[in-house]
């Protein structure tokens, strides 16, 4: 194996409020250059664990994929609606929600998803914002979801797949490790992947305290439609 220093980055991810201690990292003499946030296997990492490097790296990686349809597809009157829909599910949705089973959301980046998410369908749809038409129609039109349901589908379905996991799998013992010590910090803290799941089970009326028994041995998926701006399950 031969590695490429060029391409070798360090990350460090040091606590809140604390500087990073000083280190050189050299490979074969040459140092490495340190970076506050890599692409790693697709998906954006930062030294501060913020999410919001990753989300602008999605949705400029779908609206490329949106833009190359534009033409031969989106535009194209001789395609049906639903012909459009499912490719745009195929294409533009997947690169946009790539690896969203991991993400620890918030509501400034399901707005910025959701922005993008109706603005491609009202282009696929032709429908201008001229025409008063809110979003819940355009998504009753195309038999869509929000993007906040889809990131809820997506998460549901891992954490159920995660459970079932043999207890030997490291996936599974990282989901249910805990730090041996400290404590997190007064006020409001930041939120975790937990506090996200927790708040997904009780919108599906799933006890969050016996979830991982009561749908481990079955399948764990929650059929979810928008319609009229509100979850319903």
């Amino acid at each position: 194996m031969t590695l490429s220093v060029k391409k070798t980055e360090v990350l460090r991810q040091v606590k809140t409020g604390t500087s990073p201690a000083v280190s050189n990292i050299t490979v074969g003499g040459v140092p490495l250059q340190y970076v506050d946030k890599f692409c790693y296997l697709g998906s954006i990492i930062s030294s501060d664990g913020s999410l919001d490097g990753e989300i602008s790296h999605s949705i400029a990686k779908a609206s490329a994929a949106f833009d190359q349809l534009r033409n031969r597809l989106w535009n194209e009157d001789g395609v049906r609606l639903r012909t459009k829909i499912d490719v745009y599910r195929a294409v533009v949705l997947s690169i946009l929600l790539y690896s969203c089973e991991t993400w620890t959301i918030y509501r400034r980046h399901i707005y910025s998803l959701d922005k993008f998410h109706l603005r491609c369908l009202r282009q696929i749809t032709g429908i201008k914002w001229q025409d008063k038409i809110p979003n819940t129609v355009v998504l009753q039109q195309c038999e869509m979801t929000g993007i906040e349901t889809l990131i809820m589908q997506a998460q549901l379905r891992w954490s159920g797949h995660l459970v079932r996991m043999p207890d030997t799998r490291f996936p599974k013992a990282i989901f249910y490790s805990q730090l041996s010590s400290g404590s997190r910090r007064c006020g409001h803290p930041v939120k975790r992947y937990k506090d996200a799941l927790k708040r997904n089970l009780q919108l599906c009326n799933i006890d969050p305290t016996t979830w991982d028994r009561d749908n481990c041995s079955g399948p764990f998926a929650v059929e979810m439609f928008l319609c009229d701006g509100s979850i319903q399950f």
